[in-house]
C-alpha cells in the first residue's frame, strides 16, 4: 500500500488494517511530489476501472474484491511499462 506520510496513513490502526488485508505499508519520500502523483494516479485508476463498475452493497463485498482489483491493476501496469 503506497501512501504519503500523512497522519491518517501512518497511524497504527491504518498500518494494522493494511497488514490484515495482506498489504505492506510503503510510504513516499517526504517532499516528493512525483511519488505522491504516482500514488494518486493509482487510486484514480482503481476507482475508475474497478470501484465504479462493480456493485458494492457493503464493506464485506469491497474487502473481498480488493485483492482481485489490485492484481488486475498490477497486471495492466506491468504490461503497459
Amino acid at each position: 500500500m503506497l501512501s504519503d506520510n500523512g497522519g491518517a496513513h501512518t497511524a497504527k490502526e491504518t498500518r494494522i488494517f493494511a497488514q490484515q488485508l495482506g498489504l505492506k505499508s510503503c510510504f513516499t519520500p517526504v517532499k516528493s511530489p512525483q511519488y505522491k502523483g504516482m500514488s494518486e494516479a493509482l487510486v484514480k485508476n482503481l476507482k475508475r476501472d474497478s470501484v465504479r463498475v462493480n456493485p458494492l452493497p457493503d464493506a464485506k463485498t469491497v474487502l473481498s474484491l480488493i485483492g482481485e482489483w489490485t492484481e488486475d491493476l498490477t497486471k495492466i501496469t506491468h504490461t503497459a511499462a
